[in-house]
């Protein structure tokens, strides 16, 4: 069963109009219509997992609700884990968080905007590698009441600017470096070159000039509250997180509220198979709505754990060649990772009492039936992989 809800927009998008977003179809296996309104139907009101009073529960909920619901039942279990190898292609060292640590630092990231001078609705574009920060920073921008845009890791100057020109950002959030590139210096001078941009925050060490540092959200002792935005009518059918499409004229920025996102993710968690509080090991990073709907939303569907990982895609070697076997493109979760998982043999599934299934836009229907890991060929990967990889949504 796979969610059908999100279609390609006809129009383009301008920030501070709703009456632009295209209308999309609802889910059906998620929404019912009862009265003239959309409302969750059963099946909806089961996965928002956490929640005491999931009767109660609707077309209301936001991604913030669902975060805070796991936060309120299990503040002390691990909410998100840095890949061991963080220092090799950003700052600082691995963290690890709990979910009454993350909300702290949502908590004060949100203030920290606010303190800025940026108002609700404000467009904030977000590029930051695949670690804790980048959940951090989407579920900041959302507490704060402005709208996200995730933006892909190989973008530089000319693509973001290009792409922020369109939709009226005020902000950026980035970071001192991903790999050798310094993509806070790529901001200051996307900032310089678009007027309506006020601010650029930032991660890591030695930023430049001008940059806000926000390393200090995850300070032990740092605490702030944000009062939630007032928001006339439902505040789940606002807009939270603006991505790009490749359309015919380029890239069209596609707008989705709240609950389209968790309808987008909720097919992927179904077919995964996933009990609640499953680990989630992320290997896509949030740079698109396929990373947002098979990394964010799973993960805050089940209330468990986001583990972000890197992809690794290992050279041909000889004896492949030998042998005529492809080359396999697998997500490698190192020995360090403080999670159970189980070894994986390249070409073979493998079953584990953890029950691990793989959560993708074309997962064997068998991987929720049997646990274990599954491995494609590099030239069969998942096609949300690819457009991941691609920079497209």
């Amino acid at each position: 069963m796979w969610c059908r809800c999100i279609s390609r927009p006809s129009n383009g998008w301008r920030a501070g109009s709703e009456s632009s977003i295209p209308q999309r179809r609802r889910c059906s296996a998620i929404y019912r219509r009862r009265g003239g309104k959309e409302t969750l139907n059963d099946l909806g009101r089961q996965m928002i997992l956490g929640d005491e009073n999931r009767e109660a529960a609707g077309n209301r909920t936001t991604l913030d609700d669902l975060f805070r619901r796991t936060g309120v039942r299990r503040p002390d279990a691990l909410a998100l884990l840095d890949p061991p190898n963080r220092e090799t292609f950003t700052d600082g060292a691995p963290r690890r968080l709990t979910y009454a640590q993350a909300d702290r630092a949502i908590s004060a990231l949100a203030a920290q905007l606010r303190r800025l001078g940026l108002q609700t609705d404000t467009v904030v574009a977000i590029q930051l590698p695949h670690t804790v920060e980048s959940a951090i920073a989407l579920l900041g921008v959302l507490r704060a009441g402005m709208i996200a845009v995730p933006l892909p890791l190989l973008w530089r100057q000319q693509e973001i600017a290009a792409a922020l020109k369109r939709i009226g950002a005020k902000a950026i959030v980035a970071t001192s470096r991903i790999g050798a590139t310094a993509h806070a210096e790529i901001a200051m001078q996307v900032a310089a070159e678009l007027f309506p941009i006020r601010q650029v925050c930032g991660f890591g060490r030695a930023l430049p000039d001008g940059v806000v540092p926000l390393d200090e959200v995850f300070a032990p002792g740092h605490f702030d509250f944000v009062q939630p935005p007032a928001r006339p009518g439902n505040g789940a059918a606002h807009v939270a997180v603006v991505t790009f499409d490749v359309g015919g004229d380029g890239l069209v920025p596609v707008a989705r509220n709240h609950m389209e996102l968790i309808a987008g993710g909720l097919g992927p968690y179904l077919e995964s198979g996933a009990a609640q509080d499953a680990n989630v090991l992320s290997a896509i990073p949030l740079g698109s709505f396929a990373g947002i709907a098979l990394s964010v939303m799973p993960w805050l569907l089940g209330g468990g754990t986001l583990a972000c990982t890197t992809v690794s895609i290992p050279a041909p070697s000889p004896r492949n060649a030998e042998n005529g076997t492809a080359a396999l493109s697998c997500c490698q979760a190192p020995r360090s990772l403080p999670l159970p998982m189980q070894t994986v043999s390249p070409g073979r599934q493998t079953s584990s009492r953890y029950g691990a299934h793989p959560i993708g836009s074309r997962a064997p229907r068998r991987g929720a039936a049997r646990p274990g890991w599954w491995m494609w060929p590099a030239s069969a990967k998942p096609a949300c992989w690819r457009a991941c990889a691609d920079g497209r949504t």
